[in-house]
């Protein structure tokens, strides 16, 4: 792992120095118990067995039991401690995750794997949480105990440690070779899970597909080789942990013979007393659970560590958002278009193109599929720079603007609405922190939405489903429209907003657009010759390049109507976690 992922990593326990030392110093306290628990188990074999001081022998058990429960408190005390600074230290990295997730450019998420992204948010994150949990709540202390045990070993024999430290370099070799190859596995499994939670994600995508299509058995046909490979990694990273379990018990339990031949041998030759040799005996004994809990969670700690790199890498991924700037604006001059040119990937899709986008004028563009229709609303909302000429709101270039400040005054109707799971309220009022229950009313009565809405038993406090599946096309349309309308928009895009509405809401619309206030800055795309001849302007885009047209002439009714707007650049598909 490198040395930018530790540090991320430890970053959010930073603020956390005081409680650390506090469950430090409690720890401390737990492992230097262990001194007197030593002097009371020497002296008792030493002088209270032999001179048969029986008072003593039941006095000393009492307070080795007593210390011993008293340790354990201590141990409980700092290990819950540890585990609430460690929820707190996680909770804080999720939300530096998911902020992060909004830096990032459309153009990361329409060329990343959505099943390998929502695993490394959802299941790496888990990791680093249990990576926290571990480290703090249990390998931390357990190395304090480790140290403080060490001490006492020293003090009791120096001879009989210096043995017992001679196993130390197997157990180190030990862990180098099966660290690596763990990594090794551990990769494998990885894979292996994402892969079946993408084929999982596919068949909730498609459901309703395959059941049209009759197929089920061809679906899970393709999902058994995925499952076969989940169960034979999981099988390899099981048979790994096991292994490297009970390799770490059979070297610990030959560094207990050892102990016993070398005590022994002392004690025959008069250099340890035997109530020194059980003593040193109960201190290993003592030692073992701690060091096997470092080295029996090692592979934890590897899965931990794998995870944190990657969520380091997702937070500081260099494919972020286009623009930087900080300056908020008021877009009240229109936006301007100059001389931008676009490529994405190998395809050229606009050439010196120059378009000025008006305060109250109605602009419409039609062209073919593929044109770039699309892409004027990509770069008018600062999902994309283009790698030529600029784009300006009034007269302030974009790469001055806090983007947020922009999109705050666009509104966009989109010709497939984003509905998400939630009640129709939800739907209609996101974005907006506080909102008006009459500001909400006149934005569904002006898009034809209250008369559906309130036929529905829960009206508002409808839930509308995965992708707003309970839903009609046109009553999601229209919920699009009563979002976009709440903004109370400066710029309104509009893409095909009247794809999935009948001739009556279509009129609606447009009078709506005709009657508005306040002096709209307002996009057109559509194929819909009704709506189309209300532009103020219209323009055909073909090749990159725009053309001034006339409809009858340059969009004949036959031709409008023949096929659907398709996105210029490739989809960004709806994560599957939650919005809400």
């Amino acid at each position: 792992m490198k040395k930018t992922a530790l540090a991320y990593f430890l970053r959010f326990y930073q603020n956390a120095w005081k409680e650390i030392i506090l469950w430090t110093g409690i720890l401390v306290l737990q492992s230097a118990l262990a001194l007197p628990v030593a002097w009371l188990v020497k002296y008792t074999f030493d002088s209270a067995i032999l001179e048969n001081q029986a008072t003593f022998i039941i006095l000393a058990g009492l307070g080795v039991a007593g210390l011993q429960i008293f340790g354990n408190v201590l141990l409980l005390c700092a290990r819950s401690g540890m585990v609430k600074l460690n929820k707190t230290a996680t909770a804080s990295m999720r939300e530096d995750i998911l902020r992060s997730l909004y830096r990032l450019s459309r153009a990361f998420y329409a060329e990343t794997d959505w099943s390998k992204l929502q695993t490394n948010v959802m299941l790496e994150m888990e990791r680093v949480d249990r990576l926290g949990e571990l480290v703090l709540s249990q390998l931390f202390p357990a190395a304090i105990t480790i140290l403080g045990l060490i001490i006492y070993l020293i003090y009791l024999n120096p001879v009989l440690f210096l043995i017992l430290a001679l196993v130390s370099p197997l157990l180190w070799i030990l862990n180098r070779f099966t660290t690596k190859n763990m990594n090794q596995v551990l990769e494998h499994l990885r894979e292996a899970t994402r892969i079946y939670n993408q084929g999982l994600q596919s068949i909730i995508q498609l459901i309703d597909l395959t059941r049209i299509q009759t197929a089920e058995e061809m679906e899970l046909q393709k999902q058994q080789a995925g499952i076969k490979n989940l169960a034979k990694a999981s099988v390899s990273w099981a048979w790994t942990r096991n292994s490297h379990s009970l390799a770490q018990e059979t070297l610990i339990m030959l560094a207990m013979v050892v102990i016993l031949v070398g005590g022994g041998w002392l004690v025959t030759n008069g250099q340890m007393t035997l109530g020194g040799l059980v003593a040193f005996y109960a201190g290993v004994a003592l030692i073992r659970g701690p060091l096997q809990t470092l080295s029996g969670n090692i592979p934890q700690a590897v899965e931990g560590l794998q995870a944190v790199q990657i969520m380091h890498d997702l937070r500081f991924n260099p494919n972020v958002e286009p623009y930087t700037g900080a300056r908020a604006v008021i877009v009240d001059q229109g936006i301007t278009f100059e001389s931008v040119s676009f490529q994405y990937k190998d395809k050229i899709i606009l050439k010196d193109l120059s378009l000025r986008l008006e305060p109250g004028v109605l602009t419409s563009v039609v062209g073919p599929n593929g044109s770039g229709k699309s892409t004027l609303t990509y770069l008018l909302l600062g999902f994309y720079r283009p790698q030529g000429g600029r784009l300006l709101a009034g007269d302030v270039p974009y790469d001055e603007i806090a983007m947020r400040s922009l999109r705050q005054q666009i509104a966009v109707i989109p010709q497939d609405p984003m509905i998400f799971s939630g009640t129709i309220w939800e739907n209609i009022t996101y974005g907006d922190p506080n909102p008006a229950p009459e500001a909400v009313q006149e934005a569904l009565s002006q898009a034809s939405a209250l008369d559906f809405i309130q036929e529905l038993p829960a009206g508002l406090n409808t839930c509308v489903g995965e992708k707003g599946m309970r839903l009609s096309g046109g009553q999601r349309q229209k919920l699009a429209i009563a979002r976009a309308l709440l903004r109370k928009p400066r710029v309104l895009i509009l893409d095909e907003p009247t794809n999935h509405l009948d001739q009556e809401s279509t009129e609606k619309i447009i009078r709506l657009l005709q009657a508005s206030p306040a002096p709209l800055t307002t996009l057109l795309i559509t194929h819909d010759p009704v709506l189309a001849r209300e532009a103020d302007r219209i323009f055909t885009l073909d090749e990159g390049q725009l053309q001034i047209a006339e409809l009858d002439e340059a969009w004949p009714a036959s031709q409008l109507m023949e096929e659907e707007l398709q996105p210029d650049l490739e989809p960004v598909p709806k994560p599957s976690f939650s919005t809400n």
